[in-house]
């Protein structure tokens, strides 16, 4: 038998020996399991266990849109671990029928067609153009604070409004289908996101508006207005 002939037998053993059987995924929310599967696992060599860790341990993959990096655990013969880091997204803004994802400072870290339902869409917020790798250009950097500890509140509250509008002064109102929400400021907003959770029942197919502007820890009433 040839040397190639041996070395095709081994190699044929070692990858059915080590072919994946079983898949444990983490820290994914962009994409579903499967979706993770069929973006790591693409390729027959993707099957085998061990040549899945020495790529994404030792080599440069190709960018993945939302992951930072990806990290492959043989956790035993046939299985493994995949642990998805996600890029820290907190909000989206539309810009010539393009998806353009910010993070926490306002770093436009991601441009997709595709568009994520549990990233917030941020409407009112003016600028002229948008770059990739760049800060979004807006006058009152402040905003990213204020966008970071709202959508903080919502998804602690399970709450996920249609749009997240900011108007020059920086107030905010949320949309959820045909009812709208003014938050106001961001002051006290932590009090306002809780209360508005006991709330949201009331509001499914509501038209009109809910004034939370004013609202503290004391506050009695809540005015909704019909539309």
């Amino acid at each position: 038998m040839s040397l190639f002939a041996v070395f095709s037998v081994v190699f044929a053993v070692f990858f059915m020996a080590n072919r994946v059987t079983a898949v444990e995924i983490e820290g994914n929310e962009y994409y579903t399991d499967d979706e993770i599967k069929r973006l790591i696992m693409n390729s027959t060599l993707e099957n085998n266990a061990w040549y899945l860790y020495w790529k994404y341990k030792y080599t440069s993959t190709d960018e993945i849109p939302f992951i930072d990096t990806v990290e492959i655990n043989v956790l035993s013969t046939g299985k493994i671990k995949i642990t998805v880091y996600e890029k820290g997204i907190i909000g989206m803004v539309e810009y010539l029928d393009n998806y353009m994802y910010f993070d926490k400072n306002g770093i436009v870290v991601e441009s997709s067609k595709k568009k994520i339902n549990d990233i917030p869409e941020i409407t009112g917020l003016n600028f002229n153009n948008l770059a990739l790798n760049e800060q979004l250009p807006v006058k009152d950097t402040d905003v990213f604070d204020s966008i970071l500890a709202l959508t903080q509140m919502l998804k602690k509250n399970d709450i996920r409004p249609d749009k997240i509008n900011y108007n020059k002064s920086l107030e905010i109102a949320l949309t959820f289908g045909d009812a709208k929400v003014l938050l106001g400021t961001d002051d006290s907003i932590a009090e306002k996101v809780m209360r508005l959770k006991y709330l949201m029942e009331d509001l499914f197919g509501r038209k009109g508006v809910l004034h939370m502007e004013n609202f503290n820890e004391d506050t009695k009433n809540i005015t909704f207005e019909n539309m």
